[in-house]
């Protein structure tokens, strides 16, 4: 955590805070049915607390910035203000080919060699459409099996995320991974929220100190 000021005339100081998700960065893996959403954003309000922070802006990127939203719709009185960059499913469930693509991903991670699943992956068909539809997702999932290349004590928290993470949204099983999700009509037509976003001019650099949820909660 940092401390940096605002803009000078105002005077005033912020500090910027972040934490890794469970099974995510040096977070442990815990309770592989707590990869939701709806937990981290829980988490998040749990390491706020742990910080003595009673308000803040919250924000991310991704995945991050849905978090973020999370906990402002579920804490609200929590949340000053949001930044959100690219918010993950923010304007609808994971698309069919995204399903498909988490779950090859797992099937390929259960194999013994990860150096094979990374070539395998690359040269699949669904990588081929992920990465055209967007070079980040496609990176993304590489991601997935080049840190288990790296690490293969990393193998079981890969399988999680990517098994747990879409079971997450209502609607989604990716066990199936048939490319059916349901319409918000499944849902009580659930509305989509439309939040605020706000963007100020602050700089700093979040340090390398990283706090687990489950010591904060």
């Amino acid at each position: 955590m940092q401390r940096f000021d605002q803009e000078p005339q105002i005077g005033s100081q912020r500090f910027l805070a972040a934490f890794d998700f469970r099974a995510h960065g040096a977070t442990q893996l815990g309770d592989p049915e707590k990869l939701r959403l709806d937990v981290f954003a829980d988490d998040l309000v749990a390491f706020m607390d742990h910080l003595q922070i009673e308000t803040a802006v919250l924000g991310g990127i991704s995945m991050g910035a849905a978090v973020a939203l999370q906990a402002a719709l579920r804490h609200p009185e929590r949340c000053v203000a949001l930044v959100l960059c690219r918010p993950a499913w923010l304007n609808g469930y994971m698309s069919a080919p995204a399903i498909a693509a988490y779950a090859e991903v797992v099937r390929l991670l259960r194999e013994p060699s990860p150096e094979s699943a990374l070539q395998r992956l690359e040269k699949s068909d669904i990588y081929r459409v992920i990465a055209t539809q967007s070079a980040d997702a496609g990176k993304s999932l590489l991601g997935q099996i080049r840190c288990v290349v790296a690490d293969p004590n990393l193998r079981e928290a890969a399988v999680a995320r990517l098994q747990y993470l879409p079971m997450g949204q209502p609607g989604l099983d990716l066990e199936s991974a048939d490319g059916s999700t349901r319409t918000n009509s499944d849902h009580g037509n659930s509305e989509r929220p439309d939040p605020s976003v706000l963007f100020r001019p602050w700089s700093g650099w979040c340090d390398s100190r990283r706090v687990d949820p489950e010591a904060c909660t």
